[in-house]
Formats: structure tokens, sequence, C-alpha cells
């Protein structure tokens, strides 16, 4: 699917108040750069063996190196502590990185009916994957999101309050699953004849000290989704970034109408929440199994805008500290402005906490990175904003990962960490922990 904004439509909106959910016409003269659910950059041509899809090869025509193989013999493990850096430094990272981009894996969609089960490639969203890249390309055209949606005001509807395992979303629609290359055991690669056409997975030796020793000798790696390119031409196949490419906290917002709507209470302005012990999180989902690796429902899973959430503990910290602070504004909103409605509500506050955000990641936790006597105002661009594609590379993320790749721990001496209540303690003293 190649996705084209209707001639016309930014400037109608401009100057607009309020950033698009969608990061679209954000550029006046080029909508669509940054826009979610687009074509990620390049910097070099694509290396594909068969020119449009196919995995790579080495310069000599044999395949690549074992990518653990190179993983382990280039980056082995090293304990490194830091006593300037907390966690916090790798965290935010990590949330700027969500935000700037997400590429989802194929996924196959189960549809349940009379009839039977039914698989289709989907992707992590549950919609259908539009084949495109080298078969060709469907063009939608669209009207961005974020335009003003239809609410309860400040005087209709009661915000609800939950326990821990409140705050549900409703989901409904096909069931999604990840795609398995190796054996249930994960001690062997699948048959070729068992292979999905997006599998490549990755063998692990014997000799590996890490997965030796619960006998993983097959790491499951499954191909990224992909689209034509920005020109809607038909070209080698690109990478789909599901998300904006700019720092306007998609994470917290999600990068569609769709998914805000679905995070909202439509009162007040706020973001839905769950309470425990008088203190927000964030709400929980539903079908917990299908989207968090749990064992069962008890478990915490949270929803936010970005399906990441719940990678790590710490991670959900900062989500529903940022959830918090949206809410927060939001109050001091309303009482300050009683005749707003929900939706300016919602989205002066959205826009106030995104400042912030930005405010914190250019001017405190980007300096940290620096070089001495560099600063954000020395790197800004002198060229004309309007010729600069801001729609992220394929790469532009990776350098985040750095600080994921060694073995980290928590500094929280005087805590002993619960696991209870549907999650409620465990994210109680992880939040202590952190500040």
């Amino acid at each position: 699917m190649c996705r084209r904004v209707r001639q016309g439509y930014c400037q109608g909106l401009n100057p607009r108040p309020f950033r698009s959910l969608d990061g679209s016409c954000n550029n006046i003269a080029n909508p669509t750069w940054g826009m979610s659910q687009t074509a990620l950059n390049r910097l070099l041509p694509p290396r594909y063996a068969d020119g449009l899809h196919s995995f790579p090869m080495s310069v000599s025509g044999a395949p690549l190196p074992n990518a653990r193989l190179l993983s382990r013999t280039f980056f082995p493990d090293r304990d490194y502590e830091n006593q300037e850096w907390t966690l916090v430094a790798m965290l935010w990272g990590q949330m700027a990185s969500h935000d700037l981009a997400l590429v989802p894996m194929v996924q196959i969609e189960q549809e349940t009916g009379p009839s039977g089960g039914k698989e289709k490639e989907t992707g992590p969203s549950g919609g259908k994957e539009n084949k495109t890249g080298p078969s060709g390309g469907k063009e939608q055209e669209t009207e961005p999101s974020g335009g003003k949606e239809q609410g309860t005001g400040l005087s209709g509807g009661k915000e609800q309050e939950t326990g821990p395992s409140g705050g549900k979303e409703q989901e409904t629609g096909p069931r999604t699953e990840g795609i398995q290359c190796c054996s249930d055991d994960g001690e062997s690669i699948l048959p070729a004849q068992l292979l999905h056409p997006a599998c490549m997975p990755i063998y692990i030796c014997r000799e590996d000290r890490f997965y030796s020793a619960f006998s993983q000798h097959c790491m499951n790696f499954v191909r990224s989704m992909t689209t034509v390119g920005q020109d809607c031409k038909l070209s080698s196949a690109e990478q789909l970034n599901e998300v904006t490419s700019y720092l306007d906290l998609s994470p917290v917002y999600g990068s569609s109408k769709s998914t805000s709507d679905s995070l909202r209470t439509l009162y007040g302005g706020r973001l839905k929440a769950s309470r425990y012990k008088g203190q927000q999180h964030l709400p929980s989902v539903q079908n917990k199994t299908s989207r968090c690796d749990v064992r069962n429902s008890s478990e915490a899973c949270y929803s936010a805008g970005d399906i990441r959430v719940n990678q790590n503990p710490q991670l959900t910290v900062l989500h529903t500290i940022l959830l918090r602070e949206h809410n927060r504004v939001a109050r001091v909103l309303c009482k300050l402005n009683p005749h707003w409605d929900d939706e300016r509500v919602y989205q002066e506050a959205r826009r106030i906490v995104i400042a912030e955000y930005q405010h914190i990641t250019y001017y405190e936790w980007l300096s940290i990175f620096l070089a001495s006597g560099m600063s954000v105002v020395s790197m800004t661009s002198k060229s004309q904003v309007d010729s600069l594609n801001s729609s992220k590379t394929n790469l532009s993320a990776g350098i985040f990962y750095c600080g994921n790749t060694g073995k980290v721990q928590m500094r929280a001496e005087d805590i002993v960490i619960k696991v209870g209540g549907g999650g409620g303690d465990y994210l109680e003293v992880t939040t202590r922990g952190l500040i």
C-alpha cells in the first residue's frame, strides 16, 4: 500500500494548532515525509540478491556470516558500571527509539469461523498486509488523522477508575500469531518444507556459552514487512515504518486515530488509567496471553500507544510516568479553562507534554552523548527545512541499542521487589528505584 495525502489538504490546515497523529502534513510541501505506515529511507541502495526482495549474499556469492557468531565474537559480555549515569539514560533513549521507528514483522492472522481457521499475512496491529514492493503496490489516498473527534465534553461522562486489572481495552477482530521458524523446544530449525517464506532462522552453534545451557540451537527470526518506496513506484522492497518519524510521543498517544481513541477516556482530555493503591497505572490488556509473554491472565500486561510497552518493566514505568504527566496537565487545563471541551483539553495537554519530552531529549538527555564542546544548537541545520526528508533510515535507531547490549542492573538496594496484584506492587517499587 502506498499512502498519499489528498492534494491541497495540508494547505487548508496551515497554520495548524496541533500536530497530526500520523505525522502527515508536518512538512506542508511534502506531507507524507515522516508519516506512519510509509517506507523507511535508505542511505545506500538495497543489495537484495535478486534485486527485489531475496536475502543478500556476500561479495563472494556465499551466504552472509552467521549473525549469532558475529555477535558473540565482536560483542562479548562485559560488566561495566558507570558511576554517573543511571539506567534512565538508556531507558529515555529506548523511548525515543520507539518513538521514531517500529518495523513490524510478518505475522499470521487466524480467522476462525464455521469452516475453520484461515491464514493470511498481517502486521502486528492486526491489519491485512498489502503485498507491495516487487509485485506492485496499491495506492491509498487518505486524509490525515488528527482532526477534531467527537467526544464527551467536560459536563458529561464519568471517568472510570478500576483496580489493578482494570482499565481494560476492548479487543475485537481476528487473532494474530507470530511465525515460528524453529521447533517448539528451540533445538532445531524447522524442515525446509515447513518454513514460512518470511523465515530466516539463525543457527546457534553448540559451543555457544549462553544458549547451550538451555539446549537451544535455533533463534527465531522473521523478516520485516515491506512496502513500495515513498515515490509509490514499483521497485525493490522497502521496509515499513509503522509509527511516525518525529519525536511526538507516539509510544504514549499512538500513530493513528483508532489507537489514540482507544487510549482516551473522552472526558476531561485524559488518558485511560487503572487505579491501584490510589495511583494511576497503565490500562491492562484484556487478552494478555495474545499480547504479552505471560503464563496466565493474572500477570501484568499493559496497553499504550506502542506495542513494545511491556518489553521490560523499567520501560513500562517510564510510560506510566508520561501517562500521569498528561493527566496532571489535563486536570490543570480543565481548571484554568472550564469552557474547553474534551478534544481541546486533550490536544493542549498532548502538545505541552510533547514539548516537555522534546526539551528533555534535546537539552538534557542528548547532551550526555555529545562530544565535549558540542551542543544541540551547533548541530542545527541551516538548510531549507522543507527540503529535508524527515523519514527515518533503516539504521537510524541502531545507535540507541548500544545501551541494551550490556548487562544492566537497576540500583534498588533499599527495596524488595514483590510481584503481585496484577503488577501494581511491582510498578510501585520499580518507580521508586528509578526516580
